[in-house]
């Protein structure tokens, strides 16, 4: 789990994306070097956890 002793708040707006033919939906774009100084890195695969009101994203260590 989260063992790092920075922690971050970052807010950040929601947008909609429209697709050609297609419903639009919502999209959340993250960056900064924060990212990767707690692990998250260029063409790193991450886990999402996603419960009410929650959403936990966490590199992964092992990737396949």
């Amino acid at each position: 789990m989260y063992t790092n002793k920075k922690v971050h708040n970052k807010r950040t707006k929601l947008t909609k994306v429209s697709r050609k033919g297609k419903k639009e939906t919502v999209q959340l774009r993250m960056s900064g070097k924060f990212l990767e100084e707690n692990g998250f890195k260029q063409d790193g695969m991450v886990d999402i956890l996603i419960r009410e009101e929650l959403l936990i994203i966490q590199p992964l260590k092992n990737e396949l």
